[in-house]
């Protein structure tokens, strides 16, 4: 049974399944698909996307939170904190933005995953966003261990952890662009 789309908000036509997008911004898009008499209609889906410029993020105010991130998820572009953590998890607002996570749930979160076994660390990418490993024996500095990889929106391994005596500690940091 085929699918039928809507467009929620956003400015943009739906004709058919054929999207074309006017301008940058936010958009919501339903995917529904009808039953019949052998087969339950299928649930919903309401999708959010982020329609960007290539290289280009409308940030009106220069707080480092997109327009369309802060319509979505506040009362204008304008009012959030970027430094916030508006829904709780620890991750401020900015880092929610980064990772492509929701602030409206909670359990939105972004996946890290270590391999004692393997020695290997992965972590789902954010799209066109450099991602580097870095290594510390204090939590105190960190330094870069090889060179950032470019993310794809798929998880991301690195698996050749630098080998040292004693403690270490790892994190993945998304660059700024």
């Amino acid at each position: 049974m085929p699918a039928t789309f809507t467009l929620l908000e956003g400015d943009a036509s739906l004709v058919g399944n054929t999207l074309t997008i006017s301008v940058p911004g936010s958009l919501a898009i339903t995917a529904s698909q009808a039953g019949d008499a052998s087969w339950n209609a299928a649930a919903n889906v309401v999708r959010h996307v982020d329609v960007t410029v290539r290289g280009v993020i409308a940030d009106m105010n220069g707080d480092g939170l997109p327009d369309a991130f802060e319509a979505r998820y506040f009362a204008d572009n304008t009012s959030a904190d970027p430094n916030a953590d508006d829904n709780h998890d620890l991750f401020s607002n900015r880092a929610e933005w980064l990772f492509g996570t929701s602030l409206i749930d909670r359990r939105s979160l972004p996946m890290v995953q270590f391999d004692a076994f393997e020695q290997s660390v992965s972590i789902e990418t954010m799209i066109e966003r450099r991602h580097v490993l870095e290594v510390s024996s204090d939590l105190t500095e960190f330094e870069a261990f090889g060179d950032s990889q470019l993310g794809t929106g798929d998880a991301l391994n690195f698996a050749e952890l630098p080998q040292g005596n004693g403690f270490q500690a790892f994190r993945i940091r998304v660059l700024e662009e």
